[in-house]
């Protein structure tokens, strides 16, 4: 359905002479990426406000979509697969939630956000092999990374530790770390095994 869509809205732009024939596909593939990432949004942004998590929801799409831009990190080769990954990282972040309300494991968390903004300090972004960056690009990149992730700790550490009443907002920064040094940690080990 959504290539169909993408396709035809590729079409029309060369209907109305926006685009050369000749760039057709790179103009449908870019409609069915932003088509894939909006649909995949709005799923993970209508479970949050169903469930009464909207804030957290909104923290979590905007920290992971930011975080992972700069960072890099797996992307699946299937719409399906990444739909199904997406909301299981939403699942995570849940479950997370649940766990600190229940459990209150604020030492956990404060431990697993300064493990992740240790690895990004360290290693910094990753290039991709698909859409490979300069050297330059990549410095500038693992920065921003590094700048980032030691936001997200600070902010969570405070938020954790002093005011408790943004504990939800903590989360969701954290497990958005969390998340994305995983993704990141799997590329890079799948590389180091081929």
């Amino acid at each position: 359905m959504l290539r169909y869509i993408s396709k035809r809205l590729a079409v029309q732009l060369v209907d109305n002479e926006v685009i050369q024939q000749d760039d057709i596909e790179i103009y449908e593939y870019g409609i069915l990426l932003i088509l894939m990432a909006s649909f995949t949004s709005i799923c993970i942004l209508m479970t949050g406000f169903i469930i009464h998590k909207a804030l957290f929801t909104i923290i979590f799409l905007g920290a992971l979509i930011h975080l992972r831009h700069y960072a890099g990190g797996y992307h699946a080769c299937s719409f399906s697969l990444c739909f199904c990954l997406s909301c299981f990282s939403y699942g995570v972040g849940l479950f997370m939630l649940w766990l600190n309300h229940f459990a209150s494991i604020s030492l956990v968390l404060i431990g697993v956000s300064l493990i992740s903004s240790y690895y990004f300090c360290k290693n910094g972004a990753m290039n991709s092999q698909k859409n490979p960056k300069t050297e330059q690009e990549m410095i500038e990149r693992s920065k921003r990374v590094r700048f980032i992730t030691i936001c997200y700790s600070l902010i969570g550490i405070l938020f954790l530790s002093i005011l408790k009443q943004y504990s939800e907002l903590a989360v969701a920064l954290i497990s958005t770390q969390m998340i994305a040094a995983i993704s990141v940690v799997a590329v890079k080990t799948k590389e180091e095994l081929l």
